[in-house]
């Protein structure tokens, strides 16, 4: 967000246990949780294979 706005909106995550988290954090997470089942995705192909 151009002018910061997203380290004012929190949101609670109960995954992990996070807490409450900034969207900035959220984004994160999701980008990273996205990226966790890309790879379980590709081992799957790779073991099926």
């Amino acid at each position: 967000m151009k002018n910061g706005e997203g380290l004012i909106c929190k949101t609670t995550m109960t995954v992990n246990e996070l807490g409450k988290i900034n969207v900035y954090e959220y984004i994160y997470f999701l980008s990273l949780h996205a990226q966790r089942h890309i790879t379980q995705m590709k081992n799957n192909e790779l073991e099926n294979n």
